[in-house]
């Protein structure tokens, strides 16, 4: 295994806490359903669009490709550099419907902004992830 660099250690931990805070968001969609769709109008708007528990199980999904990814950050393989791709880009679009949807729906500016960032961040990270596969392809 290859000894990490303090970069690579602060980049791995917050790949992780980035998908662990993803997966919290998702754990409330699917198990608290009811409590999320009488907190706001910003969910109940995500819930017109697909039910609230099918957000919650996709979000949590896409964060376990986030997990994994910095688990397997020391030896950079296939495993890991496929990881970051759907694991990016799949938190990336959730996070971009919710931007859309809280735009208008939301109690604040502040969510749609936390959102666009989350979104933005995680295509960052599918964009690295997809240039290393085409990096190694050729």
């Amino acid at each position: 295994m290859n000894k990490l660099s303090l970069p690579e250690i602060l980049a791995s931990i917050l790949l992780f806490g980035l998908g662990v805070f993803s997966s919290w968001r998702g754990l409330f969609f699917a198990v608290k359903q009811e409590q999320a769709l009488n907190d706001s109008e910003f969910y109940v708007a995500l819930h017109h669009f697909m039910p609230i528990w099918i957000w919650g199980i996709l979000m949590m999904i896409s964060s376990l490709f986030l997990v994994g990814s910095s688990w397997l950050m020391p030896r950079r393989n296939w495993l890991f550099r496929w990881m970051l791709l759907l694991g990016g880009s799949t938190c990336s679009l959730i996070y971009l419907l919710m931007t859309s949807a809280s735009l208008f729906n939301a109690i604040n500016w502040l969510t749609p902004m936390q959102f666009a960032t989350l979104s933005a961040t995680c295509g960052v990270i599918a964009f690295f992830g997809g240039a290393e596969i085409y990096a190694r392809r050729k």
